[in-house]
């Protein structure tokens, strides 16, 4: 993946890259949770340790936009 605007690149594994597919389509951070939940059987609570922190990373280089999210 590519910021051109920041000249940065970044690597992924093949559930960032799930994760980046699933972000095409306007979803809320809820279900992007419950489908990775879903497609992987993992736990909300674990998939949620994991998943925010990327999302947060994705938002901090401008790679996505997250509007009214409120963490539980």
């Amino acid at each position: 993946m590519l910021n051109i605007e920041l000249g940065k690149y970044f690597g992924m594994n093949s559930i960032a890259s799930d994760i980046w597919n699933k972000l095409k389509t306007a979803t809320t951070v809820e279900n992007l949770i419950k489908s990775l939940c879903d497609d992987y059987a993992i736990a909300p609570e674990e998939c949620q340790a994991d998943v925010i922190p990327f999302l947060e990373l994705l938002v901090t280089n401008g790679l996505i936009e997250i509007e009214n999210y409120a963490p539980a």
